[in-house]
C-alpha cells in the first residue's frame, strides 16, 4: 500500500512525499508442516514457528524532480 503526494512547485519542478507499507494488515505467514516421517525425525506434521514472510515495514521517501 502506498501514499503519495506530489505539489508542484514551479512549471518544471515538482516535490513528492510517499508513504508505502509493507504487510499492512500484519498477516503471519508460517512455514510448511515438517515432511519427515517417523521414525527419522519428530516434526512430521507440525507447523513449524519460523515465519514464511516478513513482519510489517514503513518506509517514507521525499524527492525533488525537475
Amino acid at each position: 500500500m502506498a501514499l503519495l503526494k506530489r505539489t508542484k512547485f514551479t512549471e518544471t519542478a515538482n516535490f513528492e512525499l510517499r508513504f508505502e507499507l509493507f504487510n499492512v494488515f500484519n498477516h503471519v505467514n508460517f512455514g510448511f508442516p515438517g515432511a519427515v516421517i517417523p521414525p527419522v525425525g519428530t516434526t512430521f506434521g507440525r507447523i513449524r514457528t519460523n515465519v514464511a514472510s516478513e513482519s510489517r515495514k514503513i518506509r517514507v521517501g521525499a524527492k525533488i524532480n525537475f
